[in-house]
């Protein structure tokens, strides 16, 4: 995908082109041909120790359980739309290069 920013005053705007038709940003747009919002980050200070309580407390992180990283290296992790009244969640720890 291709990407783009938006720097504002305690916030980060992400605008998301995909590059292939098969991908989750070209299926999302396909539902949502007006656009939208994909998903939404929320900055926590360990992504591990927060989807661990979050895990303990019935809510579903998608993925295979091993760390993933966006593409400045830091540590996140995707809550599922279906525990968070639809909207896809990402978090994401800022001091981490594991």
């Amino acid at each position: 995908m291709r990407l783009a920013y938006v720097e504002l005053a305690g916030a980060t705007i992400e605008l998301i082109e995909p590059a292939r038709p098969d991908s989750p940003v070209a299926k999302f747009l396909e539902r949502n041909p007006r656009g939208g919002i994909h998903h939404f980050c929320l900055g926590v200070d360990d992504v591990e120790g927060t989807t661990r309580r979050l895990r303990d407390n019935g809510v579903r992180i998608l993925g295979d359980g091993k760390p993933q990283h966006n593409v400045a290296g830091e540590r996140i992790a995707f809550i599922h739309p279906g525990d968070f009244l639809g909207a896809l969640v990402e978090l994401e720890q800022h001091d981490a290069k594991s």
